[in-house]
């Protein structure tokens, strides 16, 4: 057998390699959300210690993009950035790559709010390093005792209750043991573990949901993070894309999107490239009206 370092570079897929490189390159750097002043350290380092509102800010942002989800569940082990420190302002792209450096595919499943309680307060209290410490967003709120559950999505916890929650596949199938979360998933089969084939990576919830932000903000609303309906939302973009489409042709160019904006001041023309790369996913140079709807439902 011959390895492949004793073939000769193939320059056509080179080239392509360098190029996507450099693209991705370009692109860590870029402010892609900001993070809020929440009166608190905000670190990655000790997720598998203790609760971090870093953490619990980020599955907030993939929450926006999970319709009809009460409820997002994530281990530290998957929160791989370490990062000592972080000030409100500007998170990037490389910032979020950092963080959610695997695929870490995530389920949305209705499960009894004792079983996802339950489990969270066992993760939490043994002693030392704790790799499968869960963390929540930010509409979870716990006691004193940072163990016990008190509220869900903003409301009072009721442990009868079943709530639609979002968590890692592979927590569901078993991983980590965690109980009772474990012995009930198998109970109930795949309604409570569906096929990971079926559940999408966690970074894909967090930058559709920086890209919705991005484009309320082009078409004027004040809250990023308002709950906008789908209509409501090809209402608005229907009149800021007949504006910014100058030439009449039906889709939005780079030079079209960044005339519009800098006109308006709304977004860095940085966070625009960002946006036409995300979408022109074809590299055909421009976006129509339908990708960018995409985002809405």
């Amino acid at each position: 057998m011959i390895a492949a370092q004793n073939f000769p570079l193939e320059p056509k897929v080179q080239k392509f390699v360098n190029g996507e490189l450099d693209a991705l390159s370009k692109l860590m750097d870029v402010p892609i959300t900001e993070i809020p002043d929440m009166g608190k350290k905000l670190s990655t380092a000790r997720v598998r210690f203790e609760m971090e509102p870093m953490v619990s800010f980020l599955l907030s942002e993939c929450k926006e993009s999970m319709p009809g989800v009460e409820w997002v569940v994530l281990q530290g082990g998957n929160v791989r950035g370490g990062t000592p420190s972080y000030e409100p302002g500007p998170f990037t792209y490389g910032d979020i790559m950092k963080e959610f450096a695997f695929d870490t595919q995530m389920a949305i499943v209705s499960l009894p709010g004792k079983i996802v309680a339950e489990t969270i307060k066992n993760t939490r209290t043994p002693e030392g390093t704790k790799p499968f410490f869960l963390h929540c967003d930010m509409g979870c709120e716990f006691a004193e005792d940072g163990v016990t559950v008190t509220k869900v999505n903003g409301a009072d916890f009721d442990p009868e209750r079943v709530y639609k929650i979002s968590t890692y596949q592979f927590l569901l199938a078993g991983m980590g043991d965690l109980e009772p979360l474990k012995s009930h998933c198998k109970a109930a089969g795949e309604v409570a573990c569906p096929p990971l084939e079926c559940c999408l990576g966690i970074k894909n919830y967090f930058i559709e949901t920086c890209m919705r932000q991005a484009w309320l903000q082009i078409l004027g609303y004040k809250n990023i993070h308002e709950v906008v309906s789908p209509e409501d939302f090809e209402t608005s973009l229907a009149k800021v894309f007949k504006d910014m489409d100058v030439n009449g042709d039906g889709v939005l160019d780079g030079p079209e999107i960044h005339a519009f904006l800098d006109k308006s001041g709304v977004v860095s023309s940085r966070l625009v490239n960002f946006l036409i790369s995300s979408f022109d996913l074809e590299e055909k140079g421009h976006i129509a009206m339908k990708d960018i709807m995409a985002i809405a439902h």
